[in-house]
């Protein structure tokens, strides 16, 4: 099993992956979710364009429009109408923050935990909006030393194995998958 969470690349912990120091506040879990959205198509190198947005996060292009407004008159977008959707400085540093939140509880719940990925996304997508930044940084230190001492074979390099087989085991006594029932 390998771990991205050392300063070395690009995982959680890494260089391009820091908590950055301030969120904005009064952003709702819907909001953010939008400049999350705006800033993974700017990573991936696709311009943000209403449709791509409303496509992506499964949403009409008018309710695109009308959160746009909103991040806008907050100073976090630039938008024309019917033009492209770029982030302010301001913006691209609260979407960064939002997607290190993402990024740290997927890697925790899959990695560590061993939590399906499927499962994984979905609940850090949700956990990302609801914990607060002294949770990130401890959450982020966890994975760091977690990292390191997967590198550096230290003494709890088996400790995510260690979980691992604790979370099959429980899974084979219960007669549990750990999918979520729907």
């Amino acid at each position: 099993m390998s771990f991205r969470f050392d300063s070395a690349d690009e995982g959680v912990g890494g260089k391009n992956m820091r908590p950055p120091n301030t969120r904005i506040a009064d952003l709702s879990p819907n909001m953010e979710d939008y400049l999350e959205t705006i800033y993974l198509q700017d990573l991936e190198g696709s311009t943000a364009k209403v449709k791509n947005i409303a496509e992506k996060m499964g949403v009409s292009k008018p309710s695109v429009t009308e959160a746009l407004s909103v991040l806008k008159d907050r100073g976090l977008v630039l938008h024309q109408k019917y033009g492209d959707v770029e982030l302010t400085e301001r913006g691209r540093e609260a979407a960064s923050h939002i997607y290190y939140r993402h990024r740290l509880f997927l890697e925790l719940f899959h990695n560590v935990l061993g939590v399906p990925e499927d499962v994984a996304e979905e609940d850090a997508c949700r956990v990302e909006h609801l914990v607060s930044d002294t949770t990130v940084r401890h959450c982020t230190a966890l994975m760091k030393l977690i990292g390191e001492q997967a590198a550096n074979q230290g003494p709890y390099a088996g400790f995510v194995n260690m979980v691992h087989k604790t979370v099959r085991d429980m899974k084979s006594e219960n007669g549990n998958s750990g999918k979520k029932k729907k």
